[in-house]
């Protein structure tokens, strides 16, 4: 896949799995990257876009040639197996706009599964699972400063980066796992027996 990609070993491999919508942050991780390469320390950082072209991928590629990062910021088109990718990234990237618009995300789920290091706002998934220094680096929505500081720090500190994603992929196996699916599932279909079985009761008095 690097070879693929033409990512070298000094590459540092942000990657983002997202359609382009506008809901999805594109603008704020755009933005993000002209802060890095202002600031001079974007050096060998590459921002990969996995996704399908959706209605703000025009804005976007007009935004990444207005602000001068087609060389940190490179859109690579849609993938059928995301999971088999996320063994390249040194971070996974994805930051929704609020807590409301993302109504899952199940690419969160693969990052943590992946144990990669994850940069996230606290939309879909996320709201439930991410915390903080924990599990995940969270920043603020729609802030681009807070993204790039977030990306110099998991390139900086590696070790705890790997932490994080430790613990998260622990996370997804205690929240997501199948048993725990399960065991919510039978949860559910016998609240709805006890639920029936008061309105028989109610009925019968």
């Amino acid at each position: 896949i690097k070879e693929k990609l033409n990512i070298t070993d000094n590459d540092f491999i942000v990657g983002v799995v997202s359609r382009y919508e506008f809901w999805k942050g594109h603008e704020f991780i755009n933005k993000a990257a002209a802060i890095l390469k202002k600031r001079n320390k974007h050096q060998n950082i590459k921002i990969l876009v996995f996704g399908s072209k959706g209605s703000y991928y025009d804005t976007a590629m007009q935004q990444i040639n207005e602000l001068g990062v087609e060389d940190v910021v490179i859109s690579k088109g849609y993938i059928n197996d995301p999971v088999a990718l996320f063994k390249v990234f040194d971070v996974h990237l994805h930051v929704p706009v609020n807590k409301y618009v993302e109504n899952c995300g199940i690419n969160i789920i693969e990052g943590m599964i992946s144990e990669r290091p994850q940069i996230l706002t606290k939309s879909g998934y996320a709201w439930q699972s991410a915390d903080h220094m924990r599990n995940a680096y969270v920043v603020d929505y729609q802030n681009a400063e807070a993204i790039a500081d977030a990306i110099e720090f998991m390139k900086n500190h590696k070790e705890i980066a790997m932490d994080l994603a430790a613990e998260a992929k622990r996370d997804a196996i205690r929240i997501y796992g199948l048993k725990t699916k399960v065991d919510k599932h039978i949860a559910l279909y016998q609240s709805f027996g006890n639920i029936m079985d008061v309105q028989l009761d109610l009925q019968l008095q």
